[in-house]
């Protein structure tokens, strides 16, 4: 009797788990579990964002003009020098940076070097070989025999790498590299209102710097919405739905986001304008320049003749 009255896929010998789901092997994500955890990705490195530019570090207690004028210094000298130690030295400068400003220096380098050495080493592949840029070999890929015409394009005999071919691929590589090292420094240190006021220092246009603003800030108000869209979706769903039914749900939600965006964008025009918006925003913070921004422009002035005269030298 006690057997009765225990449910049958209790006693199945670990048959359960399969018949509920549980049976240990991992379910690949659906795309309602993707796009939720992509969301909240993008949210989660916002907020890391904003925690770095209020931190106490070196480069967010500087005049965000200065610093970005000095940015623009370093960005123009990293453009100009033309040697690998060079621009090395230049990328060490800016760990050091990262490392006073309380940047972790292992978000710091993935955030630079993941994107970097694909796409940019995708452009310059073709360079070191030698039917691209002629040199001095340094070993050789394939012998084909004789050289090869491909319409107006001719293979030489021997493909090679060549070493005036990936010194050229390792200094744009190089150059890419400290370049966008200094502007993830610059944004991740600042404070994005704060910085998008500083902009008016180029003598940038009010409304481009407000539309930036905005769209910046209600890029994230629409994120909000589509996660939780898709986490209404996601509560709502019993089972697999099939390919057809997750298009037209995704079409219907592109749809809707588009009119909760026009409709959004109407009122908060409105408002603006109800509370007296005249064409600039206002933020409460006010620049001004201290002692310790003079030091700085100082600083980097002297830095970047520094690396310009050295590398004038390692150039002769």
């Amino acid at each position: 009797m006690a057997d009765k009255a225990i449910p049958e896929w209790m006693l199945d010998n670990g048959q359960a788990g399969r018949k509920c789901g549980f049976s240990g092997v991992k379910k690949k994500s659906g795309f309602l579990e993707k796009t939720i955890n992509d969301v909240a990705g993008v949210l989660k490195e916002l907020i890391f964002s904003e925690q770095l530019s209020s931190a106490k570090g070196m480069l967010q207690n500087i005049d965000l003009r200065v610093k970005l004028i000095t940015t623009v210094f370093l960005l123009l000298v990293t453009a100009g020098v033309r040697n690998i130690p060079t621009l090395a030295g230049l990328y060490l400068f800016t760990l050091m940076l990262a490392y006073f400003s309380q940047v972790p220096l292992g978000f710091f380098v993935k955030r630079v070097w993941v994107f970097i050495p694909f796409f940019t080493g995708i452009v310059v592949l073709p360079s070191i070989f030698n039917f691209v840029r002629a040199g001095d070999p340094l070993f050789n890929i394939i012998n084909l025999g004789e050289p090869v015409n491909l319409g107006f394009f001719k293979l030489p005999t021997v493909i090679a790498v060549t070493k005036q071919g990936l010194a050229g691929a390792v200094l744009i590589i190089l150059r890419v590299g400290v370049s966008v090292s200094l502007a993830v420094l610059l944004t991740i240190t600042s404070k994005w209102e704060e910085l998008l006021k500083a902009l008016r220092v180029f003598f940038i246009p009010k409304i481009f710097i407000m539309v930036l603003g905005m769209t910046y800030r209600y890029i994230f108000l629409l994120l909000t919405v589509i996660t939780d869209m898709f986490v209404a979706r996601k509560s709502r769903t019993i089972g697999v739905n099939s390919l057809r039914e997750n298009r037209k749900f995704v079409s219907a939600g592109i749809a809707n986001v588009f009119g909760k965006a026009y409709f959004l964008s109407e009122e908060i025009h409105d408002a603006m304008i109800a509370r007296g918006y005249t064409g600039e925003a206002k933020i409460i913070n006010n620049f001004k320049i201290k002692a310790q921004d003079v030091i700085w422009i100082f600083l980097i002035l002297v830095v970047g003749i520094i690396f310009w005269g050295g590398d004038l030298i390692l150039g002769r």
